[in-house]
Order: C-alpha cells, then structure tokens, then sequence
C-alpha cells in the first residue's frame, strides 16, 4: 500500500491534469497547443482577440480547408500580441511562420482572407 504522501502526490497530480476535450483545453493558448504536439503537422492561426480578428481566423480555416489538398489539421489560438494575425505550419515542436499581419502589414478584412489563405496554402505545399 502506497504511503500517504504518495497517495496524496498521485491525488494532486490526477486533480491538476487537464482532461482532453475540456473547456479549458479548448482554451489553451499557443503555448499550450505546441506543448500537446504530435509528429503529424498542422497549420495554427493565431489572432489577436482585442482587435476582433477572430470571425477573419474562422474564415481563413474555411478557405484553407478548400485549398489544401490533403486534410491538414487547421488550429486557432488567440494571441496577446495586439494586432497580431499569424499563420503557421507546425510539426514536433518545429514552428515555421508562412504569414505575418505583422510583418507584412497587409489588412486583415474579409477581402483579404482568401488571398492569405493562397499565399498559406502555396507555402504548406512546399514545406510539406
């Protein structure tokens, strides 16, 4: 029989593990995600919730989903960047940024969604 302080070690740990599937698993944050990553790639869509940039990740994951030949798995995960709309592609705990609001300075408007979504899907293909 497992003493009290390993008894009480295991209750603790059982009690702090966030289940799968949960609320606040759905919430994790990009940091979170990338600790939970698996061998097989997926593309993260990071936005900056302040700015209201969360129906434009929506639609980007649609347009991605129509323009990637195989199903990659698409996330999203609000950032605390202000202004920040990010895409990229993840494998293991490698993180390769394909586009940038940031760093391009683009608009980020519903227009814009399906070139970004071209310009994403364009450099998936080559990395993959």
């Amino acid at each position: 029989m497992p003493s009290a302080s390993l008894r009480w070690k295991q209750d603790i740990s059982a009690r702090t593990r966030i289940p799968e599937g949960s609320i606040k698993s759905k919430l994790a944050g990009p940091r979170q995600v990338l600790r939970a990553l698996s061998s097989r790639p997926f593309i993260l869509v990071e936005y900056c919730q302040s700015c209201g940039y969360q129906p434009w990740a929506k639609l980007l994951i649609q347009e991605l989903g129509q323009q990637l030949p195989e199903p990659i798995p698409v996330r999203e995960a609000a950032t605390a960047k202000t202004g920040a709309f990010e895409v990229s592609l993840c494998k293991d705990t490698a993180r390769q940024n394909i586009w940038s609001k940031l760093l391009t300075g683009e608009p980020t408007s519903a227009e814009a969604i399906p070139a970004i979504a071209q310009v994403a899907a364009a450099e998936v293909k080559q990395l993959i």
